[in-house]
């Protein structure tokens, strides 16, 4: 049976040019500001914005030097869940097999694919909004395929054709294939993924590891066997990121946890109560610790003091330049204070599960 991939456009910024009809046609930038609004970083950044160079992830002062102009507004997280769960729940009339992949995307089996593309394009023009739909044989062809047709876009790869279709792109465009991957690969002359796709399973495991080698083979062929399946409860949501350069300087560690900090609440997509950071060190030591906050919460900013403190502790157990960081939020639904323990009052040591590379 065909997998259809939905990705909303724009989601967040759409929704605020839905919403106020002054902002139509302008480049409008949601972030999540942090300091007073002093800083922050991109949710998301309608098409218009994207046109000068501003996408999500950005740091606030560099879509500001790119768009001077443009209209930044404070996400409001909670109206674009609302807006998400009608959606959800509409896509979910549709079809048996359903998966929910973050605020704004899923994946689901369909019978007649063109028939039901022309009923969510038509209701998510009724509700104002649009969305890009790809269409294969699995997951990784019909997300690729929603991706290179956006805004409200439609792409159907015919069954048998997935190899052909993926072999003129940049290996870049594999979901989950990351700049550093990109970077060695080109070391690797290695750029498209036609170029990928010769190289055999054994030197891709020997560069890669086990699974990131065999996920890049597959995906070289055009293949994936996952299944779509209703995700459960996630225990977190974390984000991590390797350095430009190694380095001790609060303030730029500090920008680049907010920035993580962002997208972590944005995949989130619900209030959580605990905040986690790691490091990873030039000397190869790796640290996390984590604590409650205060209160529940979607904003990221609120968790930004906590954060702060944390990577105060992080930084005085280990001396050496910090070569990675990264943050992760945890205890979804929990509204009551917990109590800690009297070993961990104050600060206590992150059990994640899941490690660094896995985010």
């Amino acid at each position: 049976m065909p997998i259809m991939h939905v990705d909303l456009d724009a989601f967040y910024a759409s929704i605020e040019q839905r919403d106020h009809a002054e902002l139509r046609g302008k480049p409008v930038i949601v972030c999540m500001f942090t300091r007073g609004g002093g800083s922050g970083a991109v949710a998301t950044a309608s098409y218009e914005a994207r046109k000068l160079g501003v996408h999500s992830g950005m740091a606030l002062f560099q879509a500001k030097s790119k768009a001077p102009d443009a209209i930044y507004l404070p996400a409001d997280l909670a109206k674009y869940k609302r807006v998400s769960d009608e959606i959800m729940s509409f896509l979910r009339s549709l079809t048996k097999s359903f998966e929910q992949v973050s605020i704004d995307e899923a994946f689901m089996e369909v019978d007649d694919a063109p028939a039901t593309a022309q009923k969510i394009r038509q209701w998510m023009e009724k509700h104002g909004l649009s969305c890009s739909i790809g269409v294969g044989k699995n997951k990784l062809v019909s997300k690729i395929a929603a991706n290179r047709v956006k805004p409200n876009g439609l792409t159907i790869v015919p069954p048998g054709g997935e190899k052909d279709f993926v072999a003129s792109l940049d290996v870049g465009e594999i979901p989950g294939l990351g700049n550093k991957a990109e970077e060695k690969l080109a070391e690797m002359k290695v750029e498209k993924v036609s170029d990928l796709a010769r190289l055999p399973l054994a030197r891709l495991v020997e560069e890669f590891g086990n699974s990131r080698g065999n996920y890049y083979y597959q995906a070289s062929q055009g293949e994936d066997y996952s299944p779509v399946t209703e995700r459960g409860a996630k225990a977190q949501s974390g984000r991590i990121a390797t350095l430009a350069e190694n380095t001790r300087d609060k303030s730029l560690l500090l920008a680049e946890l907010e920035r993580l900090a962002v997208s972590a609440a944005e995949k989130a997509g619900q209030p959580f109560r605990r905040a986690s950071v790691y490091l990873v060190f030039s000397n190869k030591a790796y640290k996390g610790k984590q604590k409650t906050l205060e209160k529940s919460t979607t904003d990221p900013k609120e968790a930004m003091p906590t954060i702060s403190s944390l990577l105060d502790v992080l930084l005085n157990e280990n001396t050496a330049n910090v070569r990675r960081v990264g943050v992760s939020f945890s205890g979804f639904g929990e509204t009551k204070p917990t109590r800690p323990s009297p070993k961990t009052d104050k600060h206590k040591k992150a059990l994640p599960q899941k490690s660094l590379s896995d985010y």
